[in-house]
């Protein structure tokens, strides 16, 4: 048989003005906190980082395996995450590494004219042209080649 009076365990559970949780706030991050007391710079990290890519399999297997002079755990992770890629046979944690400490490669988009097939020219051109008006043309003219624009003729069909 259910409890008629259950609503009132609730009460005193229910969130309110006066009933809030304890806010904990964000966790302090360890590792920002060691950088601003040790004064670690930018190219402190990218020097032990380039210096980590520059170990081999088996010294990494080595440091990971050493029981008396353990790596920081931060280098273990960056260790371990090389070996993973080595046991896949993939880059993706070693491009990050790189592309973190180095930065990423600018890219850049380049677009030949020549690439654009000629309809497409002969169309931008067109719209080039209504966009900047055509001083003999009339208003309805332009607004009629801009709704005829996109549109193939029923003899092109």
């Amino acid at each position: 048989m259910p409890r008629k009076d259950i609503h009132k365990d609730g009460v005193n559970t229910r969130f309110s003005s006066t009933n809030q949780p304890a806010n904990a706030g964000r966790r302090p991050n360890v590792f920002a906190r060691y950088v601003r007391e040790n004064r670690v710079s930018l190219d402190d990290i990218k020097a032990l980082i380039s210096s980590m890519l520059a170990y081999d399999a088996d010294e990494i297997k080595k440091l990971l395996r050493d029981k008396k002079d353990k790596p920081p755990i931060g280098a273990a992770l960056i260790f371990k995450a090389i070996m993973a890629d080595e046991k896949k046979g993939g880059i993706e944690n070693l491009l990050k590494l790189i592309d973190r400490t180095y930065g990423k490669p600018v890219q850049k988009d380049i677009i030949e004219i020549s690439d654009i097939p000629d309809n497409a020219k002969d169309r931008l051109n067109m719209i080039l042209k209504n966009a900047h008006g055509n001083a003999g043309e009339s208003a309805p003219a332009k607004a009629a080649a801009r709704k005829t624009a996109g549109r193939k003729s029923k003899d092109a069909q």
